[in-house]
């Protein structure tokens, strides 16, 4: 499948649904070695699912992970709630995926604009960038 979508231009993004930790994802992705395939890292669903810290799914991940949904919870519930809203530690979070040689392709993940709103607000607050709202 990695083969076929790649040929046809596009990447397949293997997200963590359930998984309590980044390992299964990461040995799927490296067993299958293929620049079609990679990793997608949703922090809400491990602040859910998993007690590892988004720090530790980034590491892990590494060079794999292409794309990332950024939303808060409080853990409990996949709630997309604003970054900033919930229990994730978005200074650790926004450094790790900083410190990745790669660049992987960030999505704000809400289900309404004012709450996207108010996430990219949070989002250029904590990397210092510029604060117009979009």
């Amino acid at each position: 499948l990695a083969e076929l979508a790649w040929e046809g231009g596009v990447m397949i993004a293997l997200e963590n649904m359930w998984e309590r930790t980044p390992d299964v994802q990461k040995r799927v992705v490296e067993e299958v070695s293929h620049p079609g395939l990679k990793a997608s890292f949703d922090n809400g669903h491990a602040l859910v699912f998993s007690d590892v810290p988004a720090t530790t799914w980034v590491a892990t991940l590494g060079s794999d992970l292409a794309h990332c949904h950024l939303h808060d919870n409080d853990g409990e519930y996949d709630s997309h709630l604003p970054i900033g809203d919930g229990i994730e530690d978005w200074a650790a979070l926004l450094a790790a995926l900083n410190g990745l040689g790669s660049r992987p392709m960030l999505v704000l993940e809400s289900d309404r604009l004012d709450r996207n709103r108010r996430s990219l607000a949070s989002l250029r607050r904590l990397t210092g960038g510029p604060a117009t709202n979009a």
